[in-house]
Parts: structure tokens; sequence; C-alpha cells
């Protein structure tokens, strides 16, 4: 199975380079975009198994998902409600996961979005 390619979308340099090390960590091929710009600047030259993006990538994953580019989308908050993640879902988001990011949680989201590696 070829390995998942993941591009991460948030503007926090920190938690985007340690998401990039936990999912490399967990066996995929991750990429940083530090905005949206850079992001679809990635999007529009590799096809991503999952695009995942701080919650100001509403907009981001709507266009990734009309130019089909990503597979998935997740979104990220460091505020999480019921709410947003309702909202997320109606996007077309399979998550919302609350910041920071634990590595359970980014696992879970791997096996729930593409099943057991």
């Amino acid at each position: 199975m070829a390995p998942r390619t993941i591009l991460v979308a948030d503007d926090d340099r920190h938690l985007r380079e340690s998401l990039v090390e936990m999912l490399v960590g967990l066996g995929c091929q991750a990429l940083p975009a530090a905005n949206g710009n850079a992001a679809m600047t990635e999007l529009s030259r590799t096809r991503f198994s999952l695009l995942l993006s701080d919650v100001s990538g509403f907009q981001l994953i709507a266009w990734a998902q009309e130019r089909g580019c990503a597979d998935r989308c997740a979104l990220m908050s460091a505020r999480t409600d019921a709410l947003l993640s309702t909202r997320a879902h109606e996007a077309g988001a399979v998550a919302m996961l609350a910041k920071p990011v634990a590595l359970r949680h980014l696992s879970t989201l791997l096996t729930n979005a593409f099943g057991p590696a």
C-alpha cells in the first residue's frame, strides 16, 4: 500500500512541525504549509490522502474538494464545541480535532479515515 500523503496547513510553526513529525512517526508522508496560499500551491501540485487544516481552513477545504486534490479533509481548532464540529462535518471534514492535537487523536483520525495501517 502506498504511504498516506498528508498536508498539514497551520500558521503555528511549532504545531505544524510537531504534527508533521507525529505523522511521519505514524508511517505517513507529511508536508507542512504555513498558510492557505502555501497549502493551495501544494494541493495544486500533489493529490493528498488528507488535508489537515486549522479551522480557518473552511474555505481551503472547499477549494480542495472542488478540485479533487485531497481525498479527505480534517480541521483542528483550539476551541472545539458541538456547533463547530457540526459545521466542520457539514463542510465535508471527516473530523474536528482539538488543539494541541494529541498523538492518540491523530492516530484515531488516521484509523477512522483510512482503516488500520
